[in-house]
């Protein structure tokens, strides 16, 4: 019975919580209750908040659900918002609702975006939301009203304190703002609590993702927040938060910090502790409003290389240790310990950092030992192509204060007693001499030290060979050890100038070549080199030491150049390259190539624009060529493509990358030059000229020849070519002669002493010609041309053509004609006479025929017009140095007039 009764009870207490349920959310609707409601969320919140639907719930315990929730912001920071969410819901004390209060204890953001504002005196908007610590309510009234008047808006509605228990969030989103300008960092996905354990005492745990507006990040990593703290009216104080920032990349924290990729790849592990207050295990709450905060950060960065080069085992990595203290009040941070390690080396240092104006940066490096293995790990991540083999060993070491930020170095010193890099490919390896360097005054210097190859490192200079070696405007390199080079560097640190010179000589240009190529740079593109070498180069810039502009000079002797698409090397017994300015310039005083000995100059003109390739000009000089050593040199014959592997040996980096294998058009397209080339004698099979000159110019795929001049056969060749290098070149020629003797023109290859050839006499006319292809061969195949010739005082020995015609046998003597003239054409390898007019009256004559390339000819001579006589031809066949001479009768139908 009793249990009945019990029963009964429960069934009515439970209808009647069920009606007050549905009683309360019916009330909740209406706009005084929700008035009520809403007025004491914005006690909670201490802000003017709107809601768009509330809801209350007794089961399983009271709570308030507040949908569509907008909380606003304090005036004194702003109109934006202060904290919106999709859904609030607040718990409910029952102690409180059995009193008539409604009292909060724990607070569940879902989907919240909060606005986080810091205004120019350094105070947060965040700060009068949380609830004061219990000390700051024991604080006198004078002090509370005082406190007041130093707040910005409207007073908080006098309540009683909210005390919440815990405050949720899930999915949520932090943004940030300095007075009126939103930042474009932020946080997003945030999830936790921050739970009261005590009076004013609160635990954080947090987890979030950082985020950039207008960056696209790939592995941001996930930042886990833990601690404890004390309310924001207590200036967080005691307080302790662990932070840890994992799994992020080297590249997505380059964009987080500066908004941009700046080519850095590896992993990113950052761990950081932050106290205030004498917060600690063990440490008692202290009550200081100073802001004094100290912190631990370490940062871990791992497989640190270029984007686009592949991960390495030997990829480098650093670690970044900072130990020191924050005072929020005074804007100032004090790093007591800075560390920064790698594998092999360290740095260890202190720094200031002041953030109140005006802001002051200051960085001292107490003591920093770097090895030689770290630095090459270092460029090996950086740089394509490093040797596999090669390796490096020495130690610096030094000390350095940096001051002002982007950081500027102030005092700096460093040292080492030399280092030792090997190479594959080297017997003996590169050794480098002690050396020393720092700022005195306005100067960063870095002393004279010696380079050897192969041989043990020089004795440190003295003071007096210091002073020649970093004088300026040395015309000869210093005078040391053999197979060495000196380098020195200094920068002028007001004037933002700097030089770096490099001095001596090397017995084997190709050990320093090896060099270049292991260390990822190959200077041999193309082409390789071989010799001795001595010079002095200079490279000087105004700001930034990319920018740099090379002056100085390069001896070369006794040396060979193998280019691609030669098939014999250029022999380099007296060559200098010179460098002015950053311009290219060559002097060759005496090159042996193409069987010739070339002397001359070749220099850079310039760029007409940023998009053309720079021009050059050249004045050459070589004293015999022939087509035959010329094809030898280029050959085997009508060989397609050798322009193609001679071109980027010529034009170096420009031919290489994506344009490596361009077209030969393409390559050609790329220079630009123009210039005067003189040859003392140029031979094409039997064509002999003298004492060439000609004016020559290559643009966008044309060359051109201009004002070119030559002695031939005793007369003067004026003309000019012009040339198309497609896919199968064309070349077209118009030339104007002088003066030629026939004598000459025609002579026998072997002439006996005291004797002549048949024809004497002088020529004059034009003449045009055209061909295309590749190879000495095919360019005579396919030339075609012709022009028209005028003659004088022409003789021909040996036989009396008019006495011959008369008689119809051969008659020995000799045949002159005041002038001459007519057509002719050329193709098929030979010249065509159809027909060749000579003399006038009487003793006219006309020949017609051919004269091939190899002075073989089939001519025949017959009188002109219709004569008295009988009608007979004079055949002349074979060779011109002995022909087989005829008088045969007219065949019937012959051409006549």
């Amino acid at each position: 019975m009793n249990r009945q009764k019990w029963l009964k009870r429960a069934g009515l207490v439970l209808l009647a919580l069920v009606a007050a349920h549905f009683a309360v959310n019916a009330a909740l609707q209406t706009s005084r209750v929700r008035r009520a409601f809403t007025a004491r969320l914005e006690t909670a919140f201490g802000r003017q908040v709107e809601v768009g639907r509330i809801d209350l719930s007794l089961f399983p315990r009271p709570r308030l659900e507040a949908r569509e929730v907008s909380v606003g912001e304090d005036p004194a920071f702003g109109f934006e918002y202060f904290l919106r969410a999709e859904r609030v819901t607040a718990g409910l004390r029952w102690s409180g609702l059995l009193r008539g209060r409604i009292e909060f204890g724990a607070f569940s953001f879902t989907r919240p975006s909060l606005n986080l504002v810091r205004d120019a005196a350094g105070r947060w908007n965040l700060d009068r939301w949380l609830p004061p610590a219990l000390r700051d309510a024991d604080a006198t009234g004078t002090k509370a009203a005082a406190s007041r008047d130093r707040a910005f808006g409207p007073a908080p509605p006098a309540a009683m304190p909210v005390r919440l228990d815990r405050v949720e969030f899930d999915e949520g989103r932090i943004n940030f703002k300095n007075g009126e300008e939103k930042l474009s960092f932020a946080f997003t996905g945030v999830s936790g609590k921050v739970e009261q354990i005590a009076p004013g005492r609160w635990t954080l745990q947090l987890e979030a993702q950082p985020w950039r507006s207008g960056t696209l990040l790939q592995v941001a990593g996930q930042i886990l927040v833990r601690g404890d703290l004390a309310g924001t009216s207590a200036r967080l104080q005691p307080a302790e938060i662990h932070i840890h920032w994992g799994e992020a990349s080297l590249a997505d924290l380059m964009r987080l910090a500066r908004g941009q990729d700046y080519g850095l790849r590896g992993d990113v592990t950052v761990d950081a502790v932050a106290r205030s207050g004498g917060a600690g295990a063990g440490t008692p709450p202290a009550r200081s409003s100073s802001g004094e905060w100290t912190f631990r950060v370490e940062a871990r960065a791992r497989q640190i290389h270029r984007w686009d080069l592949t991960e390495r085992r030997d990829n480098p990595a650093v670690n970044v240790l900072l130990e020191g203290s924050w005072n929020l009040a005074a804007g100032e941070a004090r790093i007591a310990r800075v560390a920064v390690e790698a594998p092999h080396s360290n740095a260890r240092g202190e720094a200031v950092f002041a953030l109140s104006a005006p802001s002051s940066f200051e960085l001292r490096i107490d003591s920093a030992g770097i090895q030689a293995a770290d630095l090459l790990a270092w460029y090996r991540g950086f740089h394509s192509g490093v040797a596999e083999e090669t390796s490096a060993e020495g130690f610096l070491t030094g000390a350095a204060t940096l001051t002002g930020w982007p950081l500027a170095v102030q005092n700096a010193a460093f040292s080492s007693s030399g280092g030792v890099l090997r190479v594959a490919g080297l017997a003996k390896p590169v050794r480098i001499g002690a050396f020393e360097g720092g700022r005195t005054r306005s100067r960063f210097t870095l002393e004279p030290a010696w380079i050897t190859l192969g041989a043990n490192p020089p004795r440190p200079l003295t003071a007096g060979s210091k002073k020649s070696a970093s004088a300026r405007g040395r015309s000869r390199p210093v005078e040391g050890p053999a197979n060495a080079v000196l380098a020195a560097a200094t920068y002028e640190i007001e004037t933002g100038s700097g030089t770096l010179s490099l001095d001596g000589q090397v017995d084997r240009a190709e050990d320093v070549l090896a060099i270049a190529a292991a260390l990822g740079k190959p200077l041999e593109r193309g082409w390789k080199g071989k010799g001795s070498a001595s010079g002095s180069l200079h490279w000087s810039w105004q700001g930034s030491p990319w920018s740099a502009h090379l002056s100085g000079h390069v001896d070369l002797a006794k040396g060979e150049l193998q280019v691609a698409g030669l098939n014999l090397p250029l022999a380099l017994n007296d060559a200098q390259l010179i460098w002015n300015d950053g311009r290219h310039a060559a002097h060759m005083g005496s090159v042996q190539g193409f069987g010739a000995q070339w002397s001359g100059e070749i220099e850079e003109a310039g760029q007409v624009s940023s998009d053309d390739p720079p021009g050059w000009k050249f004045r050459l000089h070589a004293d015999h060529l022939d087509a035959a050593e010329l094809d030898r040199w280029t050959g085997p014959r009508a060989r397609p493509g050798w322009l193609e592997r001679l071109l980027p040996s010529l034009l170096g980096g420009a031919a290489q990358g994506a344009n490596a294998n361009a077209s030969a058009s393409e390559l050609i397209r790329r220079i630009r030059a123009e210039g005067e080339i003189g040859v003392d004698s140029l031979s094409i099979g039997k064509l002999s000229l003298t004492q060439m000159k000609a004016t020559v110019s290559l643009r966008d795929l044309r060359l051109a020849v201009l004002e070119a001049t030559a002695e031939y056969a005793g007369g003067t060749v004026r003309g000019t070519m012009q040339s198309e290098f497609k896919p199968r070149p064309r070349y077209v020629v118009d030339a104007r002669m002088e003066k030629i003797q026939l004598a000459d023109l025609l002579a026998p290859e072997r002439i006996p002493r005291g004797q002549s050839g048949h024809w004497e006499g002088v020529a004059s006319g034009q003449i045009h010609l055209a061909t295309e292809g590749v190879g000495r061969e095919e360019l005579l195949r396919e030339l075609e041309g012709g022009g028209r010739i005028q003659l004088r005082n022409v003789s021909l020995h040996g036989w009396d053509v008019r006495a011959s015609f008369g008689k119809g046998a051969l008659q020995s003597g000799a045949s002159r004609w005041p002038a001459g003239d007519g057509d002719f054409n050329i193709r098929q390898g030979a010249f065509l006479f159809d027909p060749l007019r000579l003399g006038s009256g009487p003793e006219k004559i006309e020949l017609r025929g051919t004269v091939n390339f190899a002075r073989s000819a089939e001519l025949e001579i017959a009188p002109s017009g219709k004569g008295t006589g009988p009608a007979r031809v004079m055949k002349i066949n074979g060779p011109m140095d002995a022909p087989t001479v005829s008088v045969e009768p007219r065949k019937q139908g012959s051409r006549e007039k």
